[in-house]
């Protein structure tokens, strides 16, 4: 069984964010009792008490979508690939911040012909064997 990053923090925030909202539901639920029993009091604490608790759980589910996929994207790497035009010499790293596809980025440690980043692609991380 292959295990996801992040996967249990995201089981336990979705879980959590979903009670919260079952809460609030059974709160709003209740509030509409106390109003036809004619405890206004009871009904403006509750009503502004549930949309409270559905903000936060909408918050809440929302946050936890981002956070997951900041994980995933740490999951892979992006990598450049860079091309000598005069003799084809190929070398590839770890993408930096400003590359993009035919720019050129310095002499060539071959032959000093000119290096060329011809593509930039994101790699999956390696998954473990057992």
């Amino acid at each position: 069984m292959e295990r996801k990053p992040g996967g249990t923090y995201l089981y336990l925030a979705v879980l959590f964010s979903l009670l919260v909202l079952a809460y609030s539901l059974w709160v709003l639920y209740s509030t509409v009792a106390s109003y036809q029993e004619g405890q206004l009091e009871n009904f403006y604490f509750g009503i502004i008490a549930s949309f409270v608790g559905m903000a936060l759980a909408a918050s809440s589910l929302a946050a936890t979508r981002k956070r997951i996929l900041v994980i995933r994207s740490m999951a892979s790497r992006t990598l450049t690939t860079v091309l000598c035009e005069k003799c084809g010499f190929k070398m590839m790293r770890l993408f930096s911040v400003g590359d993009y596809v035919h720019k050129q980025i310095g002499k060539c440690q071959q032959c000093d012909g000119i290096m060329t980043i011809t593509s930039i692609y994101a790699e999956e991380a390696k998954k473990k064997s057992r």
